[in-house]
């Protein structure tokens, strides 16, 4: 039998082995190339986004701190207040009152200026100030004095708390103060978001930065009925001991006209009294906006 001589048979194993492997080959070829120019694409589109992010961290922080809502819900605005009827429940006449704006479902639903991640309806509560208040057949001005004795009223369904008015410069100068007209207010749920261990100064410039549409500090008769009657419709305490807050208010006493500060809320009650203009880490600023 003939047989390939040995150099032959050897030549064509390797011809026939380049036959068989030389499509893998190519496709390992490409493959790598696919490979190096993926990992080039890769540095260049690592690159490209450094740049970008870059870039965008240049941007004013509340451009990149404040993404859009993409799904505000709606609110009920008569859900959320606490209007006439909830006043009745005291067993008092408010008289007539305003209405609720319109507008008002479109503005708790639009992002929060001071928390643009959450809407004006998880910030913020809806109140009526009223005017006068007819208690016992007895119209009189609606104070913080006629506030103290409402909320000691048996007709409340939840009467355990009380308004203490800690300072005798806040009751000479200010309990008896009345409200010029019936009007609605929106206030902040807590002090807005880096008001806290700022001078009153800077509280008051930092409300007129960060917020819009004539938002301003609260008085004191807003933030402390707002506190106490929000509890009243809601069993919650806004404005605690713990942590520590207080927010100071529009008005000022004493000689040195030091701002009043109303918080600590707790099961005993709702404070009432005055903070230094200076630093202090438990005063912050509430926020407000009117409708009259």
């Amino acid at each position: 039998m003939y047989r390939c001589p040995p150099q032959e048979s050897e030549g064509f194993s390797k011809r026939k082995a380049f036959e068989v492997l030389s499509p893998y080959l190519l496709i390992g070829g490409s493959i790598a190339i696919c490979h190096r120019q993926a990992f080039k694409a890769n540095i260049m589109s690592t690159a490209v986004l450094g740049t970008i992010q870059l870039a965008v961290s240049q941007l004013s922080p509340k451009i990149v701190a404040a993404p859009p809502l993409m799904f505000p819900k709606d609110f009920d605005p008569k859900e959320i207040a606490f209007g006439e009827a909830d006043w009745e429940r005291f067993g008092v006449d408010v008289g007539k009152a305003p209405p609720i704006p319109e507008k008002m479902a479109e503005i708790l639903k639009a992002p929060c200026p001071f928390n643009p991640r959450k809407q004006v309806g998880d910030t913020h509560m809806l109140v009526l100030i009223p005017k006068t208040i007819t208690l016992g057949g007895e119209e009189k001005p609606f104070t913080l004095n006629l506030l103290q004795e409402l909320i000691k009223n048996p007709a409340i369904e939840n009467p355990a708390t009380n308004l203490q008015i800690r300072h005798q410069a806040v009751k000479k100068e200010l309990a008896e103060t009345p409200i010029e007209n019936s009007y609605w207010i929106l206030m902040t749920k807590d002090v807005i978001p880096d008001s806290r261990n700022k001078t009153y100064d800077v509280q008051k410039q930092l409300v007129q930065e960060k917020g819009a549409e004539g938002y301003e500090l609260p008085r004191a008769i807003e933030a402390a009925a707002s506190i106490l009657m929000h509890y009243f419709k809601t069993d919650e305490h806004l404005y605690v001991k713990d942590p520590w807050t207080f927010t100071r208010c529009q008005e000022t006493v004493t000689e040195d006209q030091w701002p009043v500060a109303i918080g600590g809320f707790s099961r005993g009650g709702l404070g009432v009294s005055i903070a230094h203009w200076h630093v202090l880490y438990f005063c912050g600023v509430a926020a407000v906006r009117k409708f009259f």
